[in-house]
């Protein structure tokens, strides 16, 4: 049956194209505004330490401007683990397992600060009891950090493991499990598959070595910094890939 003379479904297409793009420009302006507002950290940051090129942290660290601000896709991504975190929280609280976020002795979130404040960090949470599964290697109280990723990267985790498919992360476990004396039991790590909503809970036990070198790292970052020296690249050519797309390629290769 052909179409009623009149109705023009491509032109119906477009006006639903240029609504939509112009919808997205608003949204992702209030978002570029909103992260304006944020503060820069004026810290060190466990979650940074893991990067494998000590110049690129430390431009971080400096507070160098970034040469390109992130887009709104990637403003939405971050607000999406956000948002997996506390799910996942969610579901282990009515799984039955205790998990804090804030800690008794100190009054204030879980973490841990070092260095006169230059090197901090805050945890996901401490799950400080369960479900009985120690025939299966968790035990109580332990680490507990939670990662959102699309398809691809909960695949390589899952085939790959912890520290060969995201080394920042296995880093930022092993700092977080020393300064805050969580190394009796392995850490739960909480990968949840952006596309299907599976999940893995990795159990990474302490590494004291892992954890000792990223310590020596940060030390080295900030007396670096504050001397003013700037350290060495870990790639030899802007081509590399983890160069192409690092937010201080230009400043660093100029």
């Amino acid at each position: 049956m052909s179409a009623p003379s009149g109705l023009d479904f491509n032109t119906k297409t477009m006006r639903e194209a240029r609504a939509s793009d112009a919808i997205n420009a608003v949204v992702e302006a209030a978002l570029t505004a909103k992260r304006a507002t944020q503060a820069p950290r004026e810290y060190l940051g466990a979650s940074a330490i893991g990067e494998a090129c000590e110049r690129r942290i430390q431009y971080d660290y400096a507070g160098a401007p970034t040469e390109k601000p992130f887009e709104g896709k990637m403003l939405r991504i971050f607000d999406r683990g956000h948002s997996f975190e506390e799910l996942a929280r969610g579901w282990l609280i009515d799984a039955g397992f205790d998990v804090s976020s804030w800690s008794k002795t100190t009054n204030k979130p879980h973490g841990f600060s070092q260095a006169n404040g230059k090197f901090r960090g805050h945890v996901d949470g401490v799950i400080v009891a369960g479900p009985d599964l120690s025939a299966s290697g968790v035990g109580y109280p332990c680490l507990w950090e939670a990662k959102c990723l699309g398809a691809k990267g909960a695949r390589e985790v899952e085939r790959q493991g912890l520290k060969k498919a995201r080394p920042g992360y296995y880093a930022q476990v092993q700092i977080y499990m020393a300064y805050l004396d969580l190394t009796a039991h392995p850490a739960i790590f909480t990968v949840t598959n952006a596309d299907t909503a599976e999940q893995q809970h990795l159990l990474i036990p302490f590494d004291p070595e892992e954890a000792q070198r990223q310590t020596d790292k940060a030390v080295r970052i900030i007396q670096a910094t504050e001397a003013g020296d700037l350290l060495p690249r870990a790639f030899a050519s802007p081509d590399y890939f983890e160069c192409r797309f690092c937010p201080f390629a230009g400043r660093c290769w100029k």
